[in-house]
């Protein structure tokens, strides 16, 4: 196809148009665009039908206008092209420079479709690189003989592409501000072609899909889908909105307006609320109830606003019946659906009855632990406030149906604990601050309902909690361990909730302790440093990866040298870069090295420290092992346990440098004391 076609008559050119897809098998029907060089050059502020000269502006008219009729859109652009001069200099063809694109591609009215967009060559109309190119930049001087020079060409150009194509541009690289009067121009001139209509607002919703765009451009797409009666475009944007806040207000805003509009100002008769909000509202399945709940309350509002106080009522009789729809056609209840939530237990709550038990049953196996959770918490809350029939009664229906939902499982403590606040310092419930989430809401839950009166409930919960955790606690140091900092301060503030309750200490309770404190928290504890043996010190791990095969000589003389318990110092004989070698490795807190020059070699010294390094460091971990048990030191765990496995596991007897350990000798030292002093009257008596 020439470009010498676009100068033809209109007739000749709405037939090209027209034809397409049948005019070179394999060539335009692959093509989802083509691109004619245009006579002058434009500025990017100057891309514009309007702002065309002579030529130009008349071809481009008449694309605008046979293209609107035959299904096609025009845009104008800047076309760039880079690319080495083909000169041979002996330079490697894998850096050729060659890169062709469009930039600033605008509608014919000035707006931004995007502001660049990769092309094949093979849609351009023509032989435009045939002359001299627009710029020319030096390749640079490599040594022996100058580079190429690397040529660019600046274009404007129009892109006629099919309506239906337009679903092919890139998505993420859209300004959508020009789309919407891109598409109703469009649709103006060939309202009766389906396939360019439907491909234009399949493209719209995909736009509309992708959500990088703002509430201006949200508003703009409802007025045009309910224009042209466009449902699924019109359910996208309002789903889209609901999930926004800063899109939420602005679009419910823009449809009573509407609504308004065609609303006869005389007229009795009420909206088909259906219409307009049927099938969001009454789609809860991946909406949340709380968001669905406010839009409600927003039209409500905008209606008032609007002094629509007849269509005010009729919405709130069509609406009335929703809310229990929404929360029967919902499979699972979360967090986000927690004020709705709220808001009708308290509603319909107080008067109990079948609603309330169907609440009830529903949320145990339908709502998330977090959510069940937080139920709990605000009908805790509302304990003394009589805005329920009976708070306590409520209360515990709602953790008799849960107790297996909300009984702690190991997975939820998180792999890597951290600790969360003073060591030592026993927090209660309320202010656990960065707990594992499910450890805290459970054991708020059992304090809730200690609270409460409801002994019962709150043991049968715990002990479901003990007895999972015991079952599924896994072995030491495996993957799935979790940290012992977050299971410390866990079982540190459940020890809180039990001592303030006075709960008798049982045998899932102390399984539990057991277990958590053999495999997560005082296991393998850090080894005692064996002294050394004269001035012998630990070997350096190898220098290279396979030392096995490439061993390093140096090396080895040097370990030879550190585990020698009669050297304290060696001379190494060698060049200055086997010297530094040598000295990368060695601590300068632990040897001395001093390098000679004549003749080449280094004098390494061991200074004796390293033992004394290694206990330091011994200490400092066990000081940061004996923290995963310090705080649990108290009668309440010690009662728990009993006297021998307290002292095991919590004092850590066998461990010797512990401070749990040297409190137990102490102990046990004043006991034999007290033992072999006994009282005055069962000593033997000195007789004279």
């Amino acid at each position: 196809m020439s470009a010498d076609i676009v100068g033809d008559k209109s007739t000749k050119l709405r037939s090209i148009l027209t034809k397409w897809h049948s005019i070179s098998p394999g060539g335009f029907q692959k093509m989802n665009k083509l691109i004619y060089k245009l006579e002058h050059k434009y500025t990017e502020s100057s891309l514009s039908l309007s702002n065309l000269k002579s030529r130009d502006r008349r071809v481009c008219q008449a694309l605008y206008e046979i293209g609107l009729e035959c299904g096609f859109t025009i845009f104008l652009a800047k076309l760039n092209r880079t690319h080495r001069e083909e000169v041979w200099c002996g330079f490697d063809d894998n850096e050729d420079v060659e890169e062709t694109n469009l930039e600033y591609v605008k509608t014919c009215d000035g707006h931004t479709i995007c502001r660049r967009m990769e092309i094949d060559e093979r849609e351009i109309m023509g032989k435009i690189w045939d002359r001299t190119a627009d710029s020319e930049e030096d390749g640079g001087f490599t040594g022996n003989e100058s580079m190429p020079a690397i040529l660019r060409y600046h274009d404007t150009v129009v892109i006629i592409c099919p309506t239906y194509h337009l679903c092919s541009l890139p998505v993420s690289t859209l300004q959508p501000h020009a789309l919407i009067s891109l598409v109703g121009e469009a649709i103006a001139h060939r309202p009766d072609h389906h396939r360019q209509v439907t491909s234009l607002f399949d493209f719209l919703e995909m736009v509309v899909r992708h959500g990088n765009i703002d509430s201006t451009f949200l508003c703009d797409a409802i007025a045009i889908a309910l224009k042209y009666k466009q449902k699924l475009l019109y359910q996208s944007v309002i789903r889209l909105a609901l999930r926004r806040s800063d899109a939420q207000q602005r679009v419910l805003g823009k449809i009573v307006q509407l609504m308004k509009a065609s609303l006869d100002g005389d007229a009795i008769e009420s909206p088909d609320w259906d219409y307009w909000f049927g099938d969001v509202f009454t789609e809860a399945s991946k909406q949340s109830l709380t968001t669905l709940q406010n839009a409600m309350h927003q039209v409500e509002s905008m209606l008032q606003e609007e002094a629509l106080d007849n269509v005010r009522s009729s919405f709130e009789c069509w609406i009335s019946p929703i809310p229990d729809n929404l929360m029967e056609s919902k499979s699972k209840w979360d967090m986000n659906d927690f004020a709705f939530l709220k808001c009708h237990i308290f509603s319909r709550g107080s008067v109990g009855g079948n609603w309330l038990a169907w609440f009830i049953t529903t949320l145990s196996y339908r709502g998330s632990r977090e959510l069940i959770c937080e139920m709990l918490r605000v009908v805790y809350d509302e304990r003394n406030a009589n805005t329920l029939l009976s708070a306590k009664d409520t209360f515990q229906s709602i953790l008799e149906a849960s107790v297996d939902k909300l009984a702690l499982q190991i997975q939820d403590f998180p792999i890597s604990g951290h600790v969360t606040g003073t060591p030592g310092t026993p927090q209660l419930p309320g202010a656990l601050g960065e707990l594992a989430s499910a450890a805290r809401k459970t054991i708020e839950v059992i304090d809730q309902a200690f609270n409460m009166g409801l002994a019962e409930q709150a043991t049968n919960l715990l002990d479901k909690s003990c007895t999972n955790i015991y079952q599924y606690c896994p072995k030491p140091r495996t993957k799935s361990a979790p940290g012992p900092l977050v299971v410390r301060d866990s079982l540190l503030c459940l020890v809180t909730v039990l001592q303030k309750h006075q709960v008798t200490p049982h045998g899932s309770l102390k399984d539990m302790f057991v277990v958590l404190l053999r495999n997560i928290l005082v296991s393998y504890p850090p080894e005692r440093p064996m002294p050394p043996r004269g001035w012998a010190h630990k070997p350096r791990p190898a220098c290279r990866q396979n030392a096995a095969l490439y061993p390093c000589k140096d090396c080895e003389t040097l370990n030879r040298f550190l585990q020698d318990p009669d050297r304290e110092t060696y001379e190494f004989r060698m060049a200055q870069y086997r010297q530094r070698h040598l000295m990368e490795q060695l601590p300068r807190q632990l040897y001395y090295c001093q390098p000679e020059k004549k003749p080449p070699m280094v004098i390494i010294r061991k200074l004796g420290n390293e033992y004394k390094e290694e206990m330091k460091k011994y200490k400092t971990e066990l000081t940061l092992f004996e923290d995963h048990v310090r705080a649990l030191r108290c009668d309440y765990v010690k009662l728990l346990l009993g006297e021998d496995l307290y002292e095991e596991l919590v004092l850590l007897r066998d461990i010797p440098d512990s401070v749990g350990s040297m409190q137990t000798k102490r102990g046990e030292k004043r006991k034999a004391e007290e033992e072999g002093d006994g009282s005055s009257a069962s000593r033997p008596q000195l007789i004279e």
